[in-house]
This record gives C-alpha cells, sequence and structure tokens, in this order.
C-alpha cells in the first residue's frame, strides 16, 4: 500500500450522514461494535469519539481507495453499498492494513491476540470464513 497521507478528523456527523443512516441504519450513539460511529468520507475520517490508531490506520484505507476526494467518495459509497464483492474487497485490505499496523507497533505476539476480533468484525461484512482470511496475514 503506498504511503497514505494523514487525515483530518471530525467529531461531528458527516454531511451525508442522513444518507449513511438511510442505507445502513447508523446510529451516531452506536458503541456495540464501533466504539461509536466511525466512517471516511473524501479526505475527513468522522467519529464521535476517541479512536485507536489502528482504527485511524484502517479508515485511512478508505480515504486512500476514495483518493481523498468527496468526488471520489461518493462514487465508492455508491458501489460499497451496492456491491458486495467491492464491500468486502476493500474491508480485507482495510483490516490487513490494521492488523500489519498493529504488528509493527506492538509485535507479532499482540497482533497475533488481535486475529479473532478482526475476524469478528470482518463476518459482520458477510464475509465467509474470516478467520481463515485473517489466518493467512
Amino acid at each position: 500500500m503506498e504511503k497514505m497521507k494523514n487525515p483530518k478528523i471530525s467529531h461531528k456527523k458527516p454531511l451525508i450522514w442522513p444518507i449513511l443512516q438511510l442505507i445502513f441504519g447508523f446510529e451516531w450513539d452506536e458503541t456495540k461494535d464501533h466504539n461509536g460511529f466511525c466512517w471516511a468520507f473524501g479526505n475527513t475520517i468522522y467519529a464521535k469519539h476517541y479512536m485507536q490508531k489502528e482504527i485511524i490506520v484502517h479508515e485511512m484505507v478508505h480515504l486512500f481507495q476514495q483518493r481523498y476526494s468527496k468526488i471520489y467518495g461518493t462514487w465508492h459509497l455508491l458501489k460499497y453499498t451496492f456491491d458486495k464483492k467491492f464491500r468486502i474487497e476493500t474491508e480485507i485490505l482495510a483490516f490487513r492494513e490494521q492488523y500489519k499496523y498493529t504488528r509493527r507497533t506492538f509485535g507479532r505476539k499482540i497482533a497475533e491476540t488481535a486475529k479473532p476480533e478482526l475476524a469478528r468484525r470482518l463476518a459482520l461484512y458477510g464475509i465467509k470464513d474470516p478467520e481463515k482470511i485473517v489466518n493467512n496475514w
């Protein structure tokens, strides 16, 4: 993955919030799986709460995929919404980069302990056999 730019981080709802809520049913205060809402769009990561660095890395992958542009971000959102294969590919790449960051920063042993949680989160996207995917990283 190429070097990614430092993101802007906003703790306000994105302007496209009503669309995200309609499509995905997100709640701004959701805490079950997201430590609060988090979304990358254009050149900004939107999150109500503090994010761990590995989550920021994950979201930075999505900004990179969107070419740091709201125009490409809009295209990305549409494709992400309607093309399950595209959504799965983008999430696998983002979670893999998140894992790689964790391994570089904290070492192999700690990164290995993160794999079950990464697999659980991949499963939320309808990914079949997520354990097999993360165990190949």
